[in-house]
């Protein structure tokens, strides 16, 4: 029995160097210029630049100090397992109870870089322009398997390109690869169908919103999926956060 290693890099410990092959298949039919381009494909990830991003957990900051701040932590110490950063949550906790409660809110953004290393930023907490969040559906789709969606982090081209697209809107309701509505850009999803209220799952691909955690477990929410397109036949809409609550929504843009 043995086994060929694809896509791997092969270490050679006495020149300290890396072997990574790539190839493919050749059958009679099979075209030179595609199989070319298939190596060129496989060994792409030689050359592509890796993102720099660190963690992140925002916060509200406020006279009784750090909001919700178990439910953050143990976020940021799941996504860290998963991205493989360093995470030790006394140093976090040390961090946190450092800070002198705030008699205004304040936005307070806890974050940890790839190192490790942990530190926090916090600015005033500007109140909410409309009592009402207009929304717009985006018309391009996000994955649901993007990790980028499914933990917090500070890599946002894809929120900000999205809300570039719709500039007459407060926020942009997301939809992935099965046109199903997900989450917005800063916030959690919430409609009501009758007198119930629901959130798309997880597996749609959005963020595991603190605020949307603790609606769940309160039984104010229950996971269910929605295509964008029946968003506007709901009786609701919402949108949840940890740092602003629950706010009510509504569409101002749907999808062409």
């Amino acid at each position: 029995m043995f086994s060929v290693p694809i896509r791997t890099a092969v270490l050679d410990p006495a020149t300290s160097t890396y072997v990574y092959g790539a190839g493919g298949g050749i059958t009679w039919p099979s075209d030179p210029a595609t199989e070319n381009d298939e190596v060129d494909v496989k060994a792409r990830i030689l050359t592509r630049s890796r993102r720099e991003f660190d963690l992140l957990e925002t916060m509200l900051l406020g006279p009784e100090g750090v909001r919700h701040r178990t439910h953050h932590l143990d976020r940021l110490g799941a996504s860290a397992g998963w991205w493989g950063f360093p995470f030790v949550r006394h140093h976090a906790e040390e961090l946190l109870d450092s800070l002198d409660p705030a008699d205004d809110a304040r936005r307070l953004r806890l974050l940890l870089s790839r190192a490790g290393v942990l530190r926090i930023e916090h600015t005033p907490l500007e109140a909410d322009a409309e009592a009402v969040v207009e929304l717009a559906i985006d018309h391009v789709t996000m994955r649901s398997d993007d990790p980028f969606c499914c933990h917090k982090t500070t890599w946002r081209r894809h929120y900000d390109e999205a809300r570039a697209r719709h500039p007459g809107a407060d926020d942009v309701i997301l939809v992935n690869e099965h046109e199903h509505a997900v989450e917005t850009t800063i916030a959690n999803l919430a409609y009501r169908v009758g007198d119930r209220w629901y959130t798309p799952p997880l597996d749609d691909g959005g963020l595991a919103g603190v605020g949307r955690s603790i609606a769940l477990a309160d039984g104010r929410l229950t996971e269910r999926s929605i295509d964008a397109a029946h968003l506007a036949t709901v009786d609701e809409l919402a949108v949840v956060s940890s740092l602003r609550g629950w706010r009510p929504a509504r569409l101002v843009e749907r999808r062409p």
